[in-house]
């Protein structure tokens, strides 16, 4: 599953050309869109939007950057209702995938209710993409990619009703967990310009900005997310269907 934002509609159509790709697996990417699991009933969560186009969370007061900041966490829930098993993945949709999803499967350990990458951010809060609030949070940018293991009992705990009721440090910190329920994965799986040292890219996090915004057509890999862009524009290949029922 990859988050969906109507405002960043470049942004998940390169994750998910890219991630099909270069994948030696069948796979098929659903798309976590807002109103359509408002009017299926598994989102009511309200929020407030500001003049400036600031999403401002009902519930803890708090600022969000995008239409899918907690939906990532309705995931688990929506697999068992399709009567999933084994391991689903999540990303936000400003990833590019420079290698094959398939390999970070294989890294799934059962023993984990959870696996990401264990950031250790230490920045200041500011404006992010499309000048949304930076919002300093316990275990920030974990929640961005994640491996959930759907045979771990742990995550019967993560329903719909904590997603649209729960604070959002609570959601991201994947407080329903003990730690050693979160395994780590390796920071190439969620590299981040500006921030991830010293290792190449399997995926890149393009968490402070896409490169098509003007202030970051220079950064880190923003030759290969523009490539991926043209690639897929040359393609012009339909986009599978949703699959999953809502």
């Amino acid at each position: 599953m990859v988050g969906f934002d109507d405002r960043q509609q470049a942004a998940y159509s390169v994750c998910e050309h890219s991630l099909v790709r270069r994948s030696s697996q069948p796979v098929v990417v659903t798309p976590l869109r807002e109103r359509a699991l408002r009017h299926a009933g598994w989102y009511n969560r309200a929020y407030t939007i500001t003049g400036d186009g600031q999403y401002i969370d009902n519930i803890d007061k708090k600022p969000f950057s995008t239409q899918f900041s907690f939906l990532r966490f309705l995931a688990p829930a929506i697999a068992k209702h399709n009567h999933l098993d084994g391991w689903i993945l999540f990303c936000d949709n400003d990833f590019l995938w420079l290698n094959d999803v398939a390999k970070l499967f294989e890294l799934a350990d059962p023993q984990y209710a959870v696996m990401c990458v264990k950031h250790e951010w230490h920045g200041q809060e500011g404006l992010k993409m499309d000048r949304m609030i930076q919002q300093a949070y316990y275990r920030k940018l974990w929640s961005s990619l994640v491996l959930w293991n759907m045979d771990h009992p742990a995550n019967d705990d993560i329903t719909s009703f904590e997603v649209n009721n729960a604070t959002g440090s609570w959601l991201h910190g994947f407080q329903w967990l003990n730690d050693h329920q979160i395994g780590a994965l390796p920071p190439s799986w969620n590299y981040i310009p500006g921030f991830s040292k010293g290792h190449n890219a399997d995926a890149v996090h393009y968490s402070y900005g896409m490169p098509y915004l003007d202030d970051h057509k220079n950064d880190e890999y923003a030759v290969e997310w523009q490539r991926e862009y043209d690639h897929m524009a040359t393609l012009k290949t339909p986009k599978p269907a949703d699959w999953i029922t809502l």
